[in-house]
């Protein structure tokens, strides 16, 4: 599988929900712009997950009209995390980034309200 049939997966998942679908599909192919080369598997799954949490977030935004610049940044933004995170866990020492401390604070703090 080559980044044409994930680009085109991408294509028709736009197709959904045009302002949100479309503002999430785009952020989540931001691993193209990555110099690393994935294999076709992580490719296609950088590209779901980065096209749901794109859509999840552009959705509460669809009657203000921000939806699709949400969803790119959105989807753009969690991309960008897994292939940090991925470049973390396979370096030499296998340690998460520091910013993953943070993101489970964060997480604690909201769970307790």
């Amino acid at each position: 599988m080559n980044d044409w049939v994930i680009l085109s997966l991408s294509v028709f998942m736009a197709a959904l929900v045009p302002d949100i679908a479309l503002g999430a599909s785009v952020g989540s192919l931001f691993y193209l712009l990555s110099e690393r080369r994935e294999t076709a598997v992580r490719k296609t799954l950088l590209m779901i997950v980065g096209w749901v949490s794109g859509y999840a977030l552009g959705q509460p935004f669809y009657e203000g009209g921000w939806a699709m610049l949400i969803a790119i940044l959105g989807s753009a933004f969690a991309v960008s995390v897994m292939l940090q995170m991925s470049d973390s866990f396979n370096s030499a020492d296998g340690k998460a980034p520091p910013f993953t401390g943070w993101l489970i604070d964060l997480y604690h703090k909201i769970r307790r309200g």
